[in-house]
């Protein structure tokens, strides 16, 4: 009966040694799903500030396009000026030797 005895406890221990096993390996794998989940959560946030930068890039770079169609367009309107001036000074001349030629 010891004999018996003996080996149901061996048993015993044996299923309490490998339940403790168990548990440590499932309190680890536990902790690797932990770190995994806050591994996640920062490259969500991560991938986050990174969209919310493009987009502020991508409204810069559309307000510096606009500000660039306002110059070309106020440098086109400035050399039609231009020519307009240059035209009505070249008339003038023309006028001014007409007249003193007439004289």
């Amino acid at each position: 009966e010891d004999s018996l005895r003996s080996a149901e406890i061996h048993h015993a221990r044996e299923h309490a040694a490998e339940d403790a096993g168990y548990k440590a390996k499932c309190e680890a794998a536990e902790a690797q799903v932990h770190r995994a989940e806050k591994l996640v959560q920062s490259y969500a946030q991560q991938a986050s500030a990174a969209q919310a930068a493009t987009r502020e890039t991508e409204r810069e770079a559309e307000r510096l396009r606009q500000v660039v169609e306002e110059m070309k367009e106020e440098k086109r309107s400035g050399v039609a000026d231009l020519g307009g001036q240059h035209q009505s000074a070249a008339g003038s001349d023309e006028t001014e030797q007409q007249q003193q030629q007439q004289q």
